[in-house]
């Protein structure tokens, strides 16, 4: 997590896909918490709604237990269908993450 006390801002997304998003690290709290905004960009790179993301992490059973808050703070109107996805879009994404990490 050393990286991520040097660099607040963050680029998040598929650019391969056209996903362009911006992300802003509010707080990090080694190995416990991980908090920051995120933003989905139109094409002209206004921010189309804004996440405050909230990550726990804490060891249960010899494990590690990841919690994921995920909350809409700023929106507009030509957000509505991107946020219909965002659980479906999370989901996704903790499952590439799990299947990375197994790998050996």
């Amino acid at each position: 997590m050393a990286l991520l006390r040097h660099r607040k801002r963050f680029p998040v997304g598929d650019f391969r896909l056209n996903d362009i998003r911006r992300g802003v690290y509010q707080e990090v709290v080694e190995p416990e918490r991980l908090v920051f905004t995120s933003a989905a960009l139109d094409e002209e790179g206004n921010a189309l709604f804004e996440v405050l993301n909230t990550v726990t992490f804490a060891e249960q059973s010899g494990k590690v237990k990841q919690i994921s808050l995920a909350r809409v703070i700023n929106r507009t109107a030509k957000a509505v269908p991107y946020l219909a996805g965002m659980g479906e879009g999370w989901s996704q994404s903790l499952d590439r993450l799990g299947e990375l990490l197994a790998k050996p």
